[in-house]
């Protein structure tokens, strides 16, 4: 695209992205209100993601992992190998925990801390991606944008989570962002910018926050037909040393340090083996990513399907190419788009090959596919926005009743469903039908507005609804969550810390027991089998083996020759959660005249009649036995 077309492209997104959709003279938008605007995003984007944030204990196991080694790395001064329960663990890039860190150092140790940076990166996304699409297409499609991105479920949960998956949403689609509006603008800055940014993902998670940027800046630049130009805009080579610089050292110390070790553990099995073999348990189908997204997207998933047919068949009376249709059209009509065709097909890209690149791994997780809302809301905000410009109520006014429509059915059926599902929380049936009637309302009245012709104030009612429902219900859903599932862990892990008697987990992997107690769980089920050859841990939860890699058609476990893996294979196909509960755990339990063992509550029945145990506390789930060697008794 040369930079006449982009002049031009950049002339009509204003005149056509315009609140009143009039053509001619724009007035310049004012500072003060630009900044004001922002402002007042990022302060709900806070209020979403910092509201409440510590008041839930820490979720076992996720949360603890990233939690407690940044703790443990604040206490021990180690900045540049991670630990988990003061065992080397070889895991994700230390710029998380160290960040993490940090966040300790200012508000103290606690469940707010560990969330915080998370939180703020989350904040920061939803800023940026009102900032992209009001400076690509208008205030309006901005503002659709960021209250899309903020009420879209998966989003707000990933963002309140102590996990490294919203940092390197920030970094690697903050990156992409950046390198957007460089190659729009022709100003290199902000592709400088963007390396820096793809440099921050692979000190987040490692070479996906390089590998799947590129991926889709290269998608996106293939569709419209400029890839050379690209590559010779973006300068690679040397976007590619400024990367190096800010990233190798630390893989290079750390890889020196432990003599190769974290190479094979990290590069290898935390990367390629997770991409093409099962990782902890985390296989799926081939559909699991398109379902985690339509789900975690509700309710602005209804409106994807024609957001992404029409940012993929751009309508010809919008484009600004006048050349003769060719049986190439559609692949044509890519070259020359208008602005905010251009940033909706940008965005298709990037969420659609977010979710193929994943999708194609074997091994899956629920928020990987996080780092694509933004591009969703954007697309949606777009569809939405060009919507009401134009006046086409149809596309409006069809998703609004289906939604309130399911609404208003699932107010009727929720309690049903609720019956079927174990282990939900007693008081989840109340929240969920409270939220679901306030949905059903505020979709009932903006499909009346819509109707009318008030579309600005339907899409609005809509918006801020399901701004309400997620701050305040969906609060309400995680803290019950946390109540059944964690609550009543901190208080007794603190009590059994005040002794100097060993602390021991049973059966359940239990990794924010370190991180309450602030010493050594004695045998934790939250490590993993030591990979062979070494005592190092993968850092990956719940592993029953160390990974196979399959070398001229022969599977060896990692780290072994050919030779010993058979031999091994026997003990590591023995989950440790396995070897560590039971009679192994009470076996070096009563090695020791006093210790604590802290477990679920239904396992306590292991321990009624057997000499030498007591039950001495049960707090909602969790249970804390004490065990006095029987010849030390009073």
């Amino acid at each position: 695209m040369s930079s006449s077309t982009i002049n031009v492209d950049r002339s009509t997104a204003t005149q056509k992205a315009s609140p009143s959709g009039l053509q001619g003279d724009v007035k310049p938008k004012k500072l003060g209100l630009e900044l004001a605007v922002v402002a007042l995003v990022f302060a709900t984007a806070g209020y979403m993601f910092y509201t409440a944030l510590g008041d839930v204990p820490l979720f076992n196991p996720d949360e603890c992992f990233y939690a407690e080694p940044a703790r443990e790395m604040l206490e021990t001064g180690n900045w540049i190998t991670t630990t988990l329960n003061y065992d080397i663990r070889y895991t994700k890039p230390p710029l998380h925990y160290w960040a993490t860190a940090l966040s300790y150092y200012l508000f103290g140790v606690d469940e707010f801390a560990a969330r915080f940076y998370s939180a703020t990166c989350a904040a920061i996304l939803v800023a940026s991606t009102y900032c992209l699409t009001n400076k690509i297409v208008g205030m309006r499609a901005g503002l659709i944008a960021a209250a899309v991105l903020m009420s879209a479920p998966l989003y707000v949960v990933t963002g309140r989570l102590a996990i490294n998956e919203m940092s390197l949403s920030l970094f690697t689609t903050g990156g992409l962002y950046c390198f957007y509006t460089a190659f729009r603008e022709k100003r290199m800055s902000f592709a400088w910018l963007g390396y820096a940014m793809l440099a921050g993902g692979m000190m987040t998670k490692g070479p996906v926050g390089i590998v799947l940027p590129v991926l889709i800046l290269g998608v996106y630049h293939l569709m419209r037909r400029n890839f050379v130009e690209a590559i010779k805009f973006y300068k690679p080579h040397w976007g590619a040393l400024l990367a190096a610089a800010i990233s190798l050292p630390w893989y290079v110390i750390e890889t020196i340090a432990t003599n190769g070790e974290y190479f094979t553990c990290f590069i290898v099995m935390e990367n390629f083996q997770r991409f093409t073999n099962v990782v902890s348990g985390h296989k799926a189908p081939w559909w699991y990513h398109i379902a985690a997204v339509s789900g975690g997207f509700l309710p602005w998933t209804i409106f994807l399907p024609q957001a992404i047919l029409n940012a993929l068949r751009p309508e010809k009376e919008l484009s600004l190419s006048t050349a003769t249709p060719s049986r190439w059209a559609i692949l044509d009509s890519y070259k020359n788009l208008n602005a905010r065709q251009d940033l909706a097909l940008f965005s298709v890209c990037l969420f659609v090959t977010t979710i193929a690149f994943y999708s194609a791994s074997v091994s899956k997780l629920l928020s990987y596919t996080v780092c694509c809302f933004p591009a969703l809301a954007i697309a949606v905000a777009l569809q939405i926005d060009k919507s009401i410009e134009h006046a086409r109520a149809k596309n409006l006014l069809v998703p609004i009743i289906i939604l309130a429509t399911a609404f208003g059915i699932g107010i009727f059926v929720e309690p049903m469903i609720l019956k079927i599902v174990r282990g939900a929380p007693s008081n989840i049936g109340h929240i969920v039908e409270s939220c679901m009637t306030l949905e059903f309302g505020a979709f009932t009245a903006a499909a009346i507005l819509i109707a009318m012709g008030r579309r600005v104030w339907g899409i609005g009612l809509v918006s801020v609804a399901t701004l309400v429902s997620m701050s305040f219900f969906g609060l309400q859903i995680i803290s019950a969550v946390a109540t059944k599932q964690e609550r009543g862990l901190p208080a007794l892990a603190r009590f059994a810390a005040a002794s100097d008697d060993p602390i021991f987990t049973y059966k359940a992997r239990m990794p924010s027991v370190p991180f309450y107690t602030k010493r050594e769980t004695v045998f934790s089920p939250a490590q993993e089998i030591p990979i062979a050859g070494t005592d190092r841990y993968t850092g990956v939860a719940g592993q029953s083996q160390p990974p196979e890699i399959t070398i001229f058609g022969k599977k060896v476990l990692a780290g072994e020759t050919a030779e010993q893996s058979e031999a091994s294979r026997t003990l590591a196909a023995m989950p440790k959660y396995e070897r560590l509960s039971g009679e192994t755990v009470l076996t070096e339990v009563e090695t020791r005249p006093r210790a604590y063992i802290l477990l679920k509550e239904n396992d306590s029945k292991d321990f009624e009649n057997r000499a030498g145990y007591k039950k001495i506390a049960k707090l909602n789930s969790y249970a804390l036995v004490q065990w006095i060697k029987p010849s030390d008794a009073h």
